[in-house]
């Protein structure tokens, strides 16, 4: 569903009703495309919706989410170690993400930077492509502005995805993203994925709910397949990396300062705060 007009009566009904009851709770966003999409995540069913909303802002509170865009910084490893970058907002304004996942030292990060503040990276993305899809429902009341985040998996390691500390975090980050923020995601796209990359899909996909399964994309290493799902962004949104002809001045092809991204790089040992050697699971 992507505008307010796709609703059914019935459906539409049940969003003003719904809309009166939460009048009392501490909301982020109080328009009728940030209500529906917990009724969307219930299946319209009013009370479901309701205890799912309050929960959220209980955890808003105690998780500090407010104050996440407006104060809170990511650690440096976190700054100088996650290879993520913001490729603008596409043709529908949607706010785009790139993660190169497979750059990235995954356990060297995650034994450097606690859980709760790797969750907080997490939140924080999610709250400020929250800001950017509630600006534009401001401008457009009846579209239901969603998230895109693409995610490159080439030179991926085995071991940094699939050993437990990767996959305990991802489970983490799916229940706390399912929880939290129902129906912000509009499509994950995960290209250049090798085989055993359903290791770790198959881990997570358990704690994600049918609606966000439907708009996950997994994608090999198939260039011209891949590249398709870039077409809703301008070809000088894209990085030359990937298909586009967005280049820094000194002709890097991914642009790492203009979406100011680094590309990833092992975090050394000395900054780990955990000894603790993450067992690898059976990939056989």
């Amino acid at each position: 569903m992507e505008d307010l007009h796709q609703l059914t009566d019935d459906q539409k009904d049940i969003l003003k009703k719904f809309s009166k009851e939460v009048e009392d709770l501490k909301l982020p966003y109080r328009n009728q495309a940030y209500i529906v999409r917990w009724l969307i995540a219930r299946d319209f069913d009013i009370d479901k919706a309701f205890d799912m909303l309050k929960a959220h802002t209980h955890w808003r509170q105690k998780f500090g989410a407010d104050k996440l865009t407006d104060t809170w910084i990511p650690t440096s490893i976190a700054r100088s170690h996650i290879p993520l970058g913001f490729l603008g907002e596409d043709i529908d304004k949607n706010p785009t993400w790139i993660l190169m996942l497979g750059n990235m030292d995954i356990r060297g990060v995650l034994k450097s930077v606690p859980n709760k503040e790797m969750l907080n990276y997490c939140a924080w993305i999610l709250e400020r492509s929250m800001r950017i899809i509630e600006r534009n429902s401001k401008k457009n009341k009846t579209q239901i502005n969603r998230l895109n985040i693409f995610v490159d998996l080439a030179n991926w390691k085995v071991a940094d995805l699939t050993s437990w500390i990767s996959l305990n975090f991802g489970k983490d980050l799916a229940q706390m993203y399912e929880a939290n923020y129902p129906e912000i995601l509009g499509k994950l796209v995960i290209f250049n994925t090798p085989a055993l990359f359903s290791v770790l899909y198959n881990f997570v996909k358990p704690f994600l709910s049918e609606l966000t399964v439907q708009k996950i994309r997994i994608i090999g290493s198939d260039k011209n397949q891949w590249q398709q799902e870039f077409e809703t962004l301008e070809e000088t949104q894209i990085p030359k990396k990937w298909g586009g002809a967005l280049t820094d001045q000194d002709g890097n092809e991914y642009a790492l300062k203009k979406l100011g991204m680094n590309m990833g790089k092992r975090v050394p040992p000395s900054k780990y705060i955990s000894n603790q050697c993450p067992e690898l699971i059976n990939v056989q």
